[in-house]
């Protein structure tokens, strides 16, 4: 997660007056195709909100819009959206990010601009 994407996040956490270090980023978590199907994903999850939890810290993460299937599992994992936030590329491209926030820690979605 670049410095332009986690300012949004750390803009939310702040006005709900955590800390941030408090605040941890799940960040590029990749699962080789091999090992997919077999919940490698779903387990590395599950360690790292345990993580989180035993730690007290509000974990989140962006993962880019066309990954369908990692947003499918966060929100399956209980995991809560709360934006959206461009991510700048290539020749001046640009996508958007999905910003999630551990369970605990959800409040409405809400879109970021830059």
């Amino acid at each position: 997660m670049d410095l332009a994407r986690i300012g949004p996040l750390l803009a939310y956490f702040g006005s709900r007056g955590d800390e941030k270090d408090q605040i941890a980023v799940l960040a590029r978590l990749f699962v080789i195709k091999s090992a997919r199907k077999h919940a490698v994903g779903e387990r590395l999850m599950q360690a790292a909100m345990s993580y989180g939890s035993e730690h007290e810290l509000r974990l989140v993460l962006d993962v880019m819009t066309k990954d369908s299937a990692a947003i499918r599992q966060y929100e399956r994992l209980g995991w809560r959206e709360i934006g959206r936030a461009p991510h700048q590329h290539g020749n001046g491209q640009s996508t958007y990010a999905v910003c999630y926030v551990t369970p605990s820690t959800c409040r409405p979605a809400r879109s970021f601009a830059t």
